[in-house]
């Protein structure tokens, strides 16, 4: 049976199809204190100009080449937000943003394309494809993920193409305790900055 986690997930994504289409959630859980913002947009190369609220629905992407990112935080966590972006599950990234944090993301395209990626002290230890779980790479495949079991699940009964998108955010909080939820979509304008790809 899927956890509660997936089955909120696949409500959501039922919900909201665009999501499908393709996104990256990313949450950076540091060693010690959360970094500040300004902090996150300096290591991404984001573009100072460019910080500023904006709507996650209708003002998702900055065209020229850049990349854009939403990002909020919790007490002890901050994640970024990528819609049909995917610097998040690139190695580079993962190894700039994981420098005195443990971070993990879940990433999908229109095409399927997906990864799970999980770094810590600018190592990227684990990368797998969702739909395929049982065969991960990295410097050290174990360290992630612990809960296994939406995406087992999904790979054994598929049952629709959402439900191992569904399984990998769930995965994510999981592992993390961070959700992206309704929060992320009825909040409004979110803190968004512009980078151009590393």
């Amino acid at each position: 049976m899927p956890t509660r986690e997936a089955e909120k997930y696949q409500r959501m994504l039922d919900e909201h199809e665009w999501l499908k289409t393709g996104i990256c959630f990313t949450v950076i859980r540091p060693n010690e204190r959360l970094p500040r913002f300004e902090s996150t947009v300096h290591s991404l190369g984001g573009i100072p100009a460019s910080v500023m609220p904006r709507d996650l629905r209708t003002d998702s992407r900055a065209g020229n080449g850049l990349e854009r990112y939403f990002y909020a935080e919790t007490e002890d966590a901050a994640a970024l937000l990528e819609v049909n972006g995917f610097q998040g599950s690139r190695h580079t990234v993962l190894r700039v943003l994981s420098q005195d944090a443990v971070v993990s993301s879940a990433y999908w395209n229109v095409n399927s394309v997906n990864a799970l990626c999980h770094a810590a002290n600018g190592a990227l230890l684990s990368w797998f494809d969702a739909q395929f779980p049982e065969q991960r790479a990295g410097e050290d495949p174990s360290a992630f993920p612990q809960h296994l079991s939406d995406l087992l699940e999904t790979q054994a009964t598929p049952t629709g193409v959402g439900n191992w998108q569904a399984s990998s955010l769930a995965t994510i909080e999981l592992e993390t305790g961070v959700k992206f939820d309704e929060v992320w979509l009825d909040a409004g304008l979110l803190r968004s900055f512009d980078a151009p790809p590393m």
